[in-house]
């Protein structure tokens, strides 16, 4: 656990970092709030009611009592070679989740579907885009819709 009142002193394997971060597991969700995405791509404010706590790159209104989408998150975040989007549902309907890049320009269709089951939504990331190619090292966003609700999110790929 880290200890606040002992200096960080960069002796760690990450030199800027013995300390903090690299202490917890990747799953642990963070409360921090994330500045929402590009214009077009900002998420509908929630109604309330009992909701996941949000995890880092997630947007805290995700959760609404009345949406299809209660949560959203990427792991591990950042994204090195590949990891997962994790999505749950409320229930049975149409699903679509897309990426895109910091200009609002989508690189990569994850999931277009008319029919998904209520649930978890677990979907492969593997750093390409549409076209294959390897995406750049960056912050990119993911837009999910299913129904009348959306969700907008935001992760980091480093290579």
């Amino acid at each position: 656990m880290d200890d606040p009142t002992t200096p960080n002193r960069g002796t760690g394997s990450v030199a800027y970092a013995d300390r903090g971060a690299l202490e917890f597991p990747t799953l642990v969700a963070s409360p921090m709030y994330v500045a929402p995405p590009p214009d077009g791509l900002a998420a509908s404010p929630g109604e309330g009611g009992a909701a996941p706590s949000p995890a880092a790159g997630e947007d805290p209104r995700a959760g609404s009592a009345g949406g299809f989408i209660l949560a959203a998150r990427v792991v591990p975040s950042p994204l090195r070679d590949g990891g997962q989007l994790l999505i749950t549902t409320s229930r049975r309907g149409p699903l679509s989740v897309r990426l895109l890049d910091l200009g609002g320009r989508q690189v990569r269709t994850l999931l277009d579907e008319g029919a998904a089951p209520a649930g978890l939504h677990v979907l492969g990331l593997d750093g390409r885009g549409d076209d294959g190619a390897r995406l750049g090292a960056g912050m990119y966003f993911y837009q999910i819709r299913s129904g009348d609700d959306s969700r907008a999110g935001r992760f980091a790929i480093v290579r």
